[in-house]
């Protein structure tokens, strides 16, 4: 999370992004099921986070220290 939030100064791509390099560092270690664990709660954020997709897209999404 930290290292995305900070490249972008958005929260929620930090968010979004850290969830699948949780699911691809569990693959690179070979836990399987964990991975597929991980993955599916990551789809799970990308559905909550649906809206702030939309504004990511849009540009409009707010960054990090704005107001």
């Amino acid at each position: 999370w930290l290292g995305v939030a900070m490249a972008t100064r958005i929260s929620s791509a930090g968010g979004m992004a850290g969830g699948f390099a949780a699911a691809a560092m569990l693959l690179v270690l070979h836990w399987w099921q964990a991975a597929l664990l991980v993955l599916a709660l990551s789809l799970c954020v990308l559905w909550t986070h649906r809206d702030n997709i939309r504004r990511l897209i849009a540009g409009t999404e707010p960054r990090i220290g704005r107001k």
